[in-house]
């Protein structure tokens, strides 16, 4: 079986004959080089985690409740007018469309990261970590 995964204009073919150390059977291939026996195996524990968020009521109100954190809990973006894609402040043109940003004022939106940290429910969107075991 072949998987085909687009990243960006570049199209990678893989397949998916791939054993759980990483290693391609038929040409012996690793993935990006990896050594199993390099990394250490770590038990994660079933009760890691909560199942509920720990701050409730999404983004706004837990920085209303604490505006200490407001400096860290916003980045500076440069919102496309085209496309609508959130852009660093540093670009000029818009990474997703190409349009200019010259024109285009500073805005902010929420730092999903320190949300993240500080365990918020949601921003526009719900904010869920799904834990594995691998």
């Amino acid at each position: 079986h072949l998987i085909s995964i687009k990243f960006n204009s570049w199209r990678v073919m893989m397949s998916s004959n791939w054993n759980p150390e990483g290693c391609r059977e038929e040409d012996g291939a690793l993935l990006a080089g990896a050594i199993p026996e390099k990394f250490p195996s770590v038990d994660i524990p079933m009760d890691c985690g909560a199942l509920e968020p720990k701050v409730t009521g999404g983004f706004d109100a837990w920085i209303k409740a604490n505006p200490q954190l407001e400096s860290q809990a916003y980045n500076e973006i440069l919102k496309c007018p085209n496309c609508g894609k959130p852009c660093a402040v540093t670009m000029t043109l818009c990474n997703a469309c190409g349009t200019s940003l010259a024109e285009v004022t500073v805005s902010k939106s929420p730092n999903l990261f320190v949300a993240f940290i500080f365990g918020v429910d949601k921003t526009a969107f719900p904010l869920k970590i799904s834990m594995r075991l691998e």
